[in-house]
């Protein structure tokens, strides 16, 4: 006797593969929203992420028809697009349960890198779901070494409680040949305990690649390194040659610091045009209200004026909610009426402007002198702030965090953890309820001194 034939599919497979693609779509929009100049994480989480989630929900509401027919094919070595992967991922943690996570994580540790392989790690990186951490470090103490370095970007993003296995594999990542198992040590080894931490980036503090100089040297600063802070001092003097990324990782570390001998070093880099709008930007995160008088005079500057309006409201709270500070940008000058119509000639020797500059608003300058002029009283030089909040303890770190833009989240979340000595790490590239959920577990009363020179943190 022949079995019954199967039910007819209930799934509406045109609409399920829309859900997929918009999700893809969205995703990719709110991985570069975790940059942005102008928005911070509450407006994110309305925006994009709240889109996102609607459509990795509706393919969640399928449950294994959908899985099995849409979301695991995706999942394959001949994945072409690290989006939809992780979009895909997203999709198939939703379900509760040890099954589908155990089943991600497998493929995490054995395919090999490409796009599949860097989708999921990604949607591991930045799900809510609450234990993908310490599946993650579970899995690592059981998997072979090729495996555990697999892992090493998802432990990095997330953190998490590394075994001895795990801690083993990041000791060993000064001699890794692949530039991005570096760059994913020196990050992860922001969550690993003193002296492992420094053990592990001590000796990629001035790798050849600036991208992994650059990470090594905030995680040795982080947990109180005081070689590679005067490093970061030689950096920013130019006693020491170095790449962009390696420069912009030194002033941030000397700007979170507060100190006023690297803060100088700092404001002699406002004479050099090439180093201008980092210098800029990290005497905005310096949290030193005299500082505010260096900053002013480029509020004039047509390259650094948006820059330095950025950084003087980060320190002081200027232009919070106060449109009337702003002026309207120029209008865009026309395309050319043909093609045969030269493009106007480019400015070599202009400073170079950070991506994403062109999002921020036009500060009048008048306006802010005087609104300066009148809000310069509230503030002690001998106090830190950040957008004009004394720094006292880890509630008023979380307030700042809550009031900053996204791109100012992650210098923000390292000087809390340099003040901490790596204790305290914030995560700030994951979905708003990840963050929000490990945030609230702070305790807030937690005394985390912004005024205290580097060489007196405790931890």
């Amino acid at each position: 006797m022949s079995a019954p034939p199967a039910p007819p599919s209930r799934v509406r497979w045109d609409i399920v593969e829309e859900h997929l693609d918009e999700a893809e779509f969205l995703f990719e929009q709110w991985t570069t929203t975790l940059d942005s100049p102008t928005r911070g994480l509450d407006r994110i989480a309305v925006g994009a992420e709240r889109r996102l989630i609607a459509h990795v929900d509706a393919l969640a509401v399928g449950e294994g028809e959908v899985a099995d027919g849409l979301l695991w094919p995706a999942l394959v070595p001949e994945a072409e697009s690290a989006g939809r992967v992780a979009a895909a991922t997203l999709a198939l943690l939703v379900a509760p349960g040890p099954t589908a996570i155990d089943r991600v994580l497998q493929l995490a540790v054995t395919l090999e890198p490409g796009a599949c392989h860097d989708g999921i790690v990604a949607a591991l990186s930045v799900a809510a779901r609450a234990d993908v951490s310490g599946r993650v470090a579970s899995l690592a103490e059981r998997t072979d070494d090729a495996g555990r370095w697999r892992l090493v970007p998802v432990f990095a993003n997330r953190g998490g409680v590394p075994g001895p296995n795990l801690t083993a594999t990041l000791l060993q990542a000064h001699a890794q040949a692949e530039r991005a198992a570096r760059e994913s040590a020196a990050r992860a080894a922001m969550h690993l305990a003193r002296p492992s931490s420094l053990h592990v980036v001590e000796r990629m503090v001035g790798d050849a690649d600036p991208s992994v100089h650059a990470a090594a040297l905030r995680t040795a600063i982080a947990h109180g390194s005081s070689g590679a802070y005067a490093r970061a001092f030689d950096l920013v003097r130019g006693r020491v040659p170095c790449e962009a990324p390696v420069m912009r990782a030194a002033m941030e570390c000397l700007a979170a610091g507060g100190e006023a001998g690297p803060i100088g070093a700092l404001v002699d880099r406002l004479a050099d045009a090439a180093s201008r709008p980092d210098a800029i930007w990290a005497l905005g995160l310096c949290g030193r209200a005299d500082m505010v008088d260096r900053l002013m005079p480029w509020l004039g500057d047509d390259e650094c004026a948006a820059l330095a309006g950025e950084a003087i409201g980060g320190i002081s709270g200027l232009g919070h909610e106060q449109p009337q500070l702003f002026r309207e940008r120029p209008p865009e000058p026309p395309p050319p009426d043909s093609l045969d119509q030269p493009l106007p000639p480019e400015d070599l020797d202009a400073a170079p402007v950070a991506p994403g500059n062109d999002e921020l608003p036009l500060p009048d300058a008048e306006a802010f002198a005087k609104a300066w002029a009148t809000a310069r009283t509230r503030f002690d030089a001998r106090v830190r702030v950040h957008v004009g909040r004394p720094l006292a303890s880890l509630s008023d770190w979380l307030a700042v965090l809550a009031a900053s833009t996204m791109r100012r989240r992650a210098p923000l979340a390292f000087e809390i953890a340099m003040r901490t000595r790596g204790v305290r790490v914030a995560p700030v590239r994951t979905l708003s309820a990840w963050q929000r959920a490990q945030l609230q577990a702070w305790p807030g009363s937690e005394p985390v001194d912004g005024n205290r020179p580097f060489a007196r943190i405790s931890g």
